[in-house]
């Protein structure tokens, strides 16, 4: 018999981040110590071999492209005090370590964009698969030593104080085929939660106690909690933990191979005893320097070739802040196909699975050593490692694991490969197809075997039996023992009793249901059946109507939301499809909230209006180039080179289309919006990634050319809601108020806009959805501003029954006046909302797009403090029914047919009369129920002529044009306007507060607007005077 092997080492990585002083990692002291060792250097060369060769043959993994879920449990090992006090962090701190670590492993750090498709998630099922929040609380006070001094962690020479490790992880841990642990604790080696080592992992194997030990003082900050001790209630650089996760990944530092730091690496060799690399072609070999930043690289003297190196979080300089793409490609080498990311640890529980018996099993080991053992089980590209028999403590059995298990299509053909340990052994394999608990059945015996040699990876081509389980979860039982040349019995049932060297490992296999092309349909509810965790790659699912939420993975061909329905997929939950195809119509979109992963080709089909009408659009998918949008949309309306396609630039005051030669590599931003138009009137499809975080900073500029307005649009395939945008952005529109709204374009040619903002978030008849790939006009403050899309503002639906958290208020009225001739229509909305002003409401009154409306418009203008602005929304007191006079403008050429009218969408009491005075016609017009036609004999342009009344009572046709005059001075121009009808000679007198005359002009009787200019008048306050032989009306004015 040959001599036993060396058992399976687990590779520390113990790492110092000192906030005041130097960096230092003792993984380079622990692993020279290790390298001694040849078996440890025999695994960490087959460990690095899997690496290159996944590198190398990508094809060799399944999963390339997708993104791998890592499952992540806390435990926080307190010492007693309440949840957020002191070592016991809170949810808040633990959920942004989390994030941070996403926002560096999915490309969302500025300084790093490289995505990893690699994603932390909080466990959401424990190993019981009972529901959790992956954050296990544990009060370690009671631990010998923790209280005082922590973790003891020896680094060094000599003892270290503190707490065994192994004891304090055996408090809370969970397996680590399964989930990521990470121990929060007080301190490190009595380091009083100050310097020396702040946190350590090891590489990920699936072994015993691997996982991350980190202080509680860099695991995160809580943005709601401060701790005198240590601030906690600031964002701090979380570097640490990503660092440690590099490590977990199998990334070493970039320093690998410089001997302490006296060598400059000469980066051939990965691994081994003579390793002097990282394995990572984007880093250049150089010396550890701790503490600084230098600009020139010491091993040549030079400047830094590029930021991959002296800013990478995998070195110890303190301007660390990215990661690569070969860090990347090293990372998921190592992970991929991992039992850790086939973890279902990440998504709610499956009420569905149920673990197969077994009527029998295997003896333990008389002999538990390093002689013998299965080390790996791959099956489908999904690989669980273990140890030797000495080093598993006997048999395995995993098939009681609802988070961890194999899948297959029966379809096609299935290999097991199983990886042996030293020594000439013997397998056997079974699988319980019909689930009855034993393996004496059709098909059941798989494979048996001796004189296997050592190292071996045997292959094993499944063979199914006549009838197959589909949607079944199966018991699968590997068997090894010592060859019988070493005189041990033959290896000849699935229930073997005599072993003496050898183990047994027992897994769950799922047979996923019978491949076919079933069509699942949605229409508020599911036919044939619901197909979520259940289709497969071969099947369709359509949602017509209502809204879905994929809770589990679930894989098919393809799967299409229709307009007006909704989707979404969950965190933790990967949708795998060939397309998934999002549709709309002119009045209704479909809608994705996607906090999962959709493995796939995402097309949003964006209805877009024929040439001529025109949309303002946005991408709702990122990463399409606008060469392969408009090879892919035929219909995009063209000139020549030029596509209707353009950006508006604020900084020009014009549309700028798009050239298929000059913007073919151009990406077309999110947040951006692009005034379209098609041929036809039908869908542009945009084809990219969905954003599943936040899309924030898109600039808009105060531009003087483009008067301020600045396009922008919704990132989402969701609908957003309008109430929580304005509330995030109110504060980066223009600062005066009148423009703290969005303009949306509505096709109508005339004047086409529909504005919203506070006046329409207080109606409750008004549902404010900004669909998706809808763009919309803001107007920039001054000096511009930054406007930000979140997550919180997705919606899934087309009505109030999807917006939650909506305040309502009970006062509010609508008086929507219409303006229609035979080929234009217009409107203006004046609001009755408790709490409003006659002034200017800042957020409740918005101004006609531009401030000087089209040719063919309806407007008012402010009852009181007016300055002459068209209003397109203006907002007066709830009570104001009975008392108010609001001036009407009109823009229309003379001679054509117009009506003024009531909208039927107007919310007034009924016993509201809303009469309309024609100053120039002396006539009053009640306008409930009826409408008022004319037909103008010289051009309309403003106000002067038309005034709204609103009454409890009936009102009679009188004089009133003295009391409707309008008087209010413009700052640019720089002159005093009088509005209204004059019927005889009128004066206009201008007074300083002292009372002296200024200036005095005779006015225009026969014009319904007269302007005096001023503009030799200093600033300060004055008293406008006009008056006739028979009337007289005064108003106060600031002259700026």
């Amino acid at each position: 018999m040959r001599n036993q092997k060396f058992t399976l080492f687990i590779l520390f990585v113990l790492c110092i981040f000192n906030m005041s002083t130097a960096q230092q990692c003792a993984f380079d002291g622990i692993r020279q110590q290790q390298l001694q060792d040849p078996n440890y250097v025999e695994l960490e060369k087959a460990a690095e071999k899997r690496i290159q060769d996944v590198i190398k043959n990508r094809d060799l993994s399944k999963m390339d492209g997708s993104v791998l879920t890592i499952p992540v449990v806390i435990h926080v090992l307190h010492l007693g005090e309440t949840i957020g006090t002191g070592t016991n962090i809170s949810d808040a701190q633990i959920q942004s370590s989390i994030d941070n670590l996403n926002d560096y492993y999915r490309g969302q750090i500025s300084t790093s964009p490289v995505d990893f498709e690699i994603e932390f998630i909080l466990a959401q099922r424990d190993p019981n698969c009972n529901a959790t929040t992956g954050i296990n609380r544990i009060d370690a006070s009671g631990i010998p030593n923790y209280s005082a001094s922590g973790v003891a962690l020896d680094v060094g020479p000599g003892i270290e104080p503190g707490a065994d490790e192994t004891i304090l992880k055996d408090l809370s841990r969970w397996p680590e085929t399964d989930y990521f642990n990470i121990w929060i604790v007080t301190e490190i080696n009595n380091n009083g939660g100050g310097s020396g080592i702040q946190g350590y992992a090891n590489f990920h194997y699936g072994n015993a106690y691997e996982g991350s030990v980190m202080m509680y003082t860099v695991f995160g900050y809580d943005p709601f909690n401060a701790n005198p001790a240590w601030p906690l209630n600031f964002s701090r650089d979380n570097s640490t933990v990503v660092h440690e996760a590099g490590h977990y990944f199998h990334l070493y530092h970039t320093f690998q191979g410089d001997n302490g730091g006296s060598d400059c690496p000469a980066d051939t060799i990965v691994g081994g005893i003579n390793g002097n690399s990282d394995g990572c072609a984007d880093t250049v070999p150089h010396r550890r320097e701790t503490s600084t930043c230098p600009a020139n690289n010491s091993c040549t003297g030079n400047p830094w070739v590029d930021n991959n190196t002296i800013n990478n979080i995998m070195s110890y300089y303190y301007c660390a802040d990215r990661l690569t793409n070969d860090q990347k490609t090293r990372a998921r080498a190592a992970m991929e196909g991992t039992s850790l990311v086939n973890s279902k640890g990440a998504t709610p529980i499956d009420i569905s699975y149920a673990a197969p018996t077994s009527v029998c099993s295997v003896n333990a080991a008389t002999n538990l050593t390093n002689s013998a053992g299965i080390v790996n089980v791959e099956l489908n590209g999904v690989t669980f490692n273990s140890n030797t028999t000495g080093g598993d403590g006997g048999n395995i059995d995993n098939s009681m694991n609802c988070n961890n298990y194999f899948e297959i299509d029966t379809a096609v053909s299935n290999t097991i490969n199983i990886g042996l340990w030293v020594n000439y052994s013997q397998l056997g394999i079974w699988i319980d197809w019909n689930d009855d608990g034993d393996f004496d059945d059709d098909a059941e015996l798989q494979h048996l075997s001796q004189d296997i040699p050592d190292y071996s990876n045997v292959p094993v081509n499944l063979s199914y039996p006549t009838t197959i389980p589909y949607g079944d979860y199966v018991r699968i039982r590997v068997v090894t023992e010592l060859d019988d040349r070493y005189g041990l019995g033959l290896l000849n049932s699935s229930c073997y009793s005599s072993l003496v060297y050898g183990q047994s490992e027992d897994y769950t296999i799922f047979v996923k249901p019978q491949q076919g092309s079933t069509t699942y349909t949605y229409n508020n509810s599911w036919s044939p059946s619901n197909p979520i965790g259940i289709s497969t790659s071969g099947d369709d699912i359509i949602i017509e109507a209502g809204t879905v939420t994929i809770s589990a993975n679930t894989d098919c061909n393809s799967l299409t939301v229709e307009s007006g329905a909704a989707l979404t997929v969950e965190s933790g939950v990967t949708l795998t499809a060939t397309t998934v195809d999002l549709n709309s119509t002119s009045e209704r979109f479909s809608s994705l909230i996607l906090d999962g992963t959709i493995t796939g080709t995402v097309n949003y089909n964006r209805h877009t209006e024929q040439l001529g009408t025109n949309d303002l659009i946005s991408a709702p998918v990122v990463g399409q180039t606008f060469g392969a949008f408009e090879s892919a949309n035929t219909n995009l309306a063209a000139s020549g080179s030029l596509r209707a396609f353009a950006q508006y630039n604020t900084n020009t005051g014009a549309y700028q289309n798009y050239d298929v030669v000059s913007n073919a590599s151009t990406i077309i931003d999110l947040g951006i919006g692009y005034r379209a138009a098609t041929t036809d009137g039908t869908a542009l499809t945009f084809t990219g990634t969905v954003r599943t975080n936040d899309v924030l900073d898109i600039p808009i500029t105060d531009a003087a050319a483009g008067y301020a307005w600045n396009l922008i649009g919704n990132p989402y395939p969701s609908y957003i809601d309008f109430e929580t945008f304005f509330s995030v952005n109110a504060t980066e529109f223009a600062s005066s108020g009148v423009f703290q709204a969005i303009y949306g374009y509505d096709g109508n040619a005339s004047n086409g806009w529909t504005i919203w903002n506070l006046a329409t978030i207080a109606d409750a008849n008004v549902t404010e959805l900004i669909a998706p790939g809808q763009a919309f006009f803001v107007k920039s403050k001054v000096g511009g501003g930054l406007i930000d899309f979140t997550t919180d503002m997705r919606r899934s639906g087309t009505s109030d029954d999807f917006i939650l958290g909506r305040q309502s208020i009970s006062n509010v009225a609508l008086c929507k006046l219409n303006l229609s001739s035979s080929t234009d229509n217009s409107s203006t909305q004046i609001y009755f909302i408790e709490g409003t002003s006659r002034g200017l409401d800042i957020g409740y009154d918005a101004g006609s797009y531009t401030g000087n409306v089209s040719e063919f418009s309806i407007f008012s203008n402010l009852v009181e403090d007016n300055a002459g602005l068209d209003m397109a929304i203006q907002t007066l007191p709830f009570n104001d029914f009975n008392n108010v006079v609001v001036p009407l403008g009109i823009n229309a050429q003379a001679g054509i047919g117009l009506t003024i009218e009531i909208d039927d969408t107007s919310s007034l009491p009924s016993n509201i009369n809303v009469y309309l005075e024609d100053n120039e016609t002396n006539t009053w017009t009640l306008l409930n129920g009826g409408n008022y036609s004319f037909s103008p004999s010289s051009d309309l342009n403003g106000t002067g002529r038309f005034f709204i009344h609103y009454s409890s009572v009936t009102l009679s046709a009188e004089n009133n044009e003295w009391n409707n005059l309008q008087i209010y001075n413009t700052s640019s121009p720089k002159e005093i306007v009088v509005k209204g009808i004059l019927k005889e000679n009128t004066t206009a007198n201008l007074y300083d507060i002292q009372g002296r005359l200024v200036l005095s002009r005779q006015l225009e009787k026969s014009r319904i607007s007269n302007s005096i200019d001023i503009s030799n008048v200093s600033a300060g306050i004055y008293i406008a005077k006009i008056f006739n032989d028979n009337q007289v009306k005064t108003q106060k004015l600031v002259v700026k």
